[in-house]
């Protein structure tokens, strides 16, 4: 139903490798989903969807209608709804993709709002695991050190903007 695989980013023209989520072949059935799950919070590097071939059926967003106006981290609100009815996931660790970044590029620029969307997102996501009574405390507490280096992440992008440069 869904193949994930492993991509190159390019950013500036310098490569870098994704971390890889298993160390080979793997194949996850429906009744594994939260091994799937554990995987994708200790790396969000592939909750995107430009690292994954769905089949068309998969592809259905009703109830998503909230979220459609984020600018970010929307990715991983349909990745969640594709494996929910997903039999069957493939993770491929052959490196299929280049996705190029360009250091001037809008979406790399340090926005306020991204914040918030990225806080909806998390919130909608650990909901999702409770309510399909995957065990949260383990999803929780990397949630929450994932969380943090986000946290982290956008305080320093905050320091080196032009936001954090007024006068």
């Amino acid at each position: 139903d869904v193949v994930i695989f492993n991509y190159t980013k390019i950013i500036d023209g310098k490569k870098n490798k994704n971390r890889m989520l298993f160390d080979k072949l793997t194949i996850i059935e429906s009744e594994e989903e939260s091994l799937l799950h554990e995987k994708l919070i200790e790396n969000n590097s592939y909750n995107v969807l430009w690292c994954k071939a769905v089949k068309r059926n998969l592809l259905d967003l009703k109830g998503f209608e909230q979220f459609e106006d984020l600018r970010i981290s929307e990715d991983l609100l349909y990745s969640i709804s594709i494996f929910s009815k997903a039999t069957r996931i493939l993770f491929e660790n052959k490196y299929l993709y280049n996705y190029y970044i360009h250091g001037d590029s809008t979406s790399r620029r340090f926005r306020m709002e991204h914040f918030d969307d990225v806080t909806a997102v998390r919130k909608y996501y650990l909901q999702y695991l409770k309510d399909q009574i995957f065990d949260t405390t383990v999803a929780q507490e990397k949630l929450l050190r994932w969380y943090l280096s986000y946290v982290n992440r956008y305080i320093r992008d905050l320091v080196n903007s032009q936001l954090g440069r007024e006068e």
